[in-house]
């Protein structure tokens, strides 16, 4: 889901580079973070920088369909869809946006008889925190809001039908080749056998699944951003995170305490592949949705990951960094300081002739 992953390595480094005396923080979009150069010991500078995390987008697209090869491999792309996409279409499974989530779902015409074909399935969210150490800047969770709801009427052979949303995700980003999903699952099985919500479907009791989802996954991509790196950045040295991973998307410049200093404008993107469900997540799936062990529907959606997993999640952050420079006093300023030098030396000449 649109995870406003918006570059979650930067957020969360950034944060955690910033907080004296914390081991681990977390962060949002909009935040400005100032980070001093004094985790070096000897090596410090002691110098800071202000860095602001500006946009923060994610998607997660349900595999396997067509028009983007970094979700499906392209040499994939040639029969019908596959995977988690394939599985919604035989069960008839819509898929709705919810809770300010936006929906990417597209057409595409396969098959000998050109069949019009559910082959793109996507779902953007908003990342509203990114957690990160203070001391090493590896960030190790991503949170979201927003998210999906599945529904599906009663198909003969296929399910009985039910609503499945998915909302509340988080990533668990701490070990990339392990990646794990929590999450919200609520939803609850038809009991009437409606074929559409013209026969007034009836559902069953709500149930509730809240735990790991999804896991086994791997990310690439920057992960992490030293707060020196981070100060090197804000002083005009982004060689190091380009080396890590990062791209510069431009400068500008802005007052910082009367002085004029350089901005940049840099991003990060992460892709987490081979999303496998978890028994706990598929039973939450296969209960809310009605699906019956060994028949079609079930059968159908436990294989998916071995055809690749559930799905693929990209994230971009967008963050600016420059150098806060330290503020120079004003006049009224130094004046009221000479004035308290002179009335502390008169003082001292008093005390001293008597």
């Amino acid at each position: 889901m649109k995870f406003a992953f918006k570059s979650l390595a930067v957020a969360a480094a950034l944060v955690a580079a910033g907080v004296a005396n914390a081991a681990v923080v977390t962060a949002v979009p909009g935040t400005t973070l100032e980070i001093k150069d004094d985790a070096r010991g000897a090596a410090s500078t002691g110098r800071t920088a202000a860095i602001t995390i500006t946009t923060a987008t994610g998607s997660l697209y349900f595999s396997h369909g067509y028009g983007d090869s970094t979700i499906t491999p392209a040499a994939t792309q040639t029969a019908g869809p596959a995977g988690l996409i394939g599985a919604l279409n035989v069960g008839k499974v819509a898929v709705t946006a919810i809770d300010g989530a936006t929906k990417d779902e597209q057409s595409r015409t396969v098959g000998r008889f050109n069949t019009n074909t559910r082959a793109v399935v996507g779902v953007n969210a908003t990342v509203t925190g990114l957690t990160a150490d203070t001391a090493t800047g590896a960030f190790s969770t991503v949170t979201t809001r927003g998210g999906a709801t599945q529904t599906a009427y009663y198909l003969d052979g296929v399910l009985d039908g039910g609503i499945a949303t998915v909302n509340n995700l988080s990533l668990d980003i701490s070990d990339a080749n392990n990646v794990k999903v929590p999450g919200n699952l609520v939803g609850t099985a038809l009991i009437n056998g409606a074929a559409s919500a013209a026969d007034a479907p009836e559902y069953g009791p709500q149930q509730t699944y809240s735990g790991v989802i999804w896991d086994q996954a791997k990310i690439s991509g920057p992960t992490s951003l030293p707060p020196a790196e981070l100060i090197a950045a804000a002083d005009g040295d982004i060689a190091p995170l380009q080396a890590r991973g990062y791209t510069l998307l431009g400068t500008d410049s802005v007052v910082v305490n009367g002085q004029t200093m350089t901005r940049y404008t840099v991003q990060a993107n992460n892709l987490i592949t081979n999303l496998q469900v978890t028994g706990a997540g598929f039973n939450a799936f296969a209960s809310t949705l009605g699906l019956t062990e060994g028949g079609t529907g079930y059968n159908t959606l436990a294989g998916v990951n071995g055809t690749g997993g559930w799905g693929v999640m990209k994230a971009a952050i967008t963050f600016q960094a420059y150098e806060v420079p330290p503020a120079i006093p004003e006049p009224s300023t130094y004046a009221m300081m000479l004035l308290g030098l002179a009335g502390i030396g008169l003082v001292a000449r008093r005390r001293a002739a008597k």
